[in-house]
């Protein structure tokens, strides 16, 4: 099944760029991780660790430049499912 909406596809990729990114590994524990995906000719990089008492922060790359952090509730460096998104997209 192709794309139910492709001109608003090709709008929004022309606007922003290609959104969709290939997830190129993760690494860590229960208490940080990393995790990097190419995103068109991007890479973008999560840094997530425990903070204390409860809850986690993240930092965020996109090819190696610091864009900033952000606080999320629990250490996941999935690209897609960090407060990075925001910061990315």
């Amino acid at each position: 099944m192709g794309d139910p909406c492709p001109l608003q596809s090709q709008a929004l990729s022309d606007c922003f760029g290609d959104p969709f990114c290939e997830e190129i590994g993760c690494k860590g524990s229960d208490l940080s991780c990393s995790c990097a995906a190419a995103c068109g000719s991007d890479t973008v990089v999560t840094e997530c660790f425990q903070t204390v008492p409860t809850g986690a922060e993240c930092d965020c790359y996109v090819n190696d430049e610091y864009l900033g952090s952000c606080p999320q509730q629990f250490v996941d460096c999935g690209i897609e499912l960090t407060c990075c998104n925001e910061l990315f997209f």
